[in-house]
């Protein structure tokens, strides 16, 4: 027996496989018996905000007559982070929670609102991260000063305006827990210190200030 029906309902159901990859744009596929599909991504010009690469970007899925779009802000240093956005390119948290990515999916959840990749060292499988190398752990501060760097970015440029709620994690305890912190701590501890420290809320006047000048704490 073939493995083509195999085959052919991996490459239907591919998950974002060029969300990360630098120089392939498109997907094509097609079999003998006609089923075909592809996928895509569009990317806005490019801005640099110091050594990170900046851009809007739409991935496009289409396959068996239907299509798929998700649009997203990705910052890219090594590393990357992209937050979910609308066709107005507002930022909004994700429609679905994504697992950490290393250029492809991992199977490690990263219950965040937003999308995070680095280029990990993973077990044999490629499933799961080493969470004890340090390489890794490095990884998930560099996320951190990233994800600072993106929310900054986005308040500068008016993007962000009252969804700072909306795309942050808000739930202390997935990360900083009794037994001892988890992976993705370090980059939990970088958001916070970027919400006291960073002009990411939204006045009534239209200006973002720091949370010394809000109720937030």
């Amino acid at each position: 027996a073939t493995d083509y029906p195999d085959i052919e309902q991996k490459l239907e159901t591919l998950h974002s496989p060029l969300f990360f990859l630098s120089h392939l744009k498109k997907i094509i596929w097609e079999t003998d018996e006609g089923a075909h599909g592809s996928y895509k991504l569009v990317k806005e010009k490019e801005t640099k905000i110091q050594s990170v690469a900046y851009s809007h970007i739409t991935l496009t899925h289409e396959t068996g007559g239907e299509q798929t779009v998700k649009r997203y802000h990705r910052y890219m240093d090594g590393c990357a982070v992209a937050f979910e956005s609308n066709e107005a390119k507002e930022p909004q948290p994700l429609e679905e929670e994504e697992n950490i990515f290393c250029f492809f999916p991992t199977k490690e959840q990263s219950s965040l609102p937003f999308v995070i990749h680095a280029p990990f060292l993973l077990t044999d499988n490629r499933e799961s991260i080493k969470h004890h190398e340090a390489w890794n752990q490095q990884q998930v501060e560099k996320l951190g000063t990233l994800v600072a760097t993106a929310l900054t970015h986005l308040a500068q440029s008016n993007q962000l305006k009252d969804r700072i709620f909306d795309i942050i994690p808000l739930e202390k305890n997935k990360f900083l827990k009794k037994a001892g912190s988890t992976f993705l701590a370090p980059l939990y501890i970088a958001i916070t210190e970027a919400m006291r420290t960073k002009a990411l809320f939204l006045t009534d006047d239209g200006l973002y200030v720091d949370a010394t000048h809000t109720r937030h704490t």
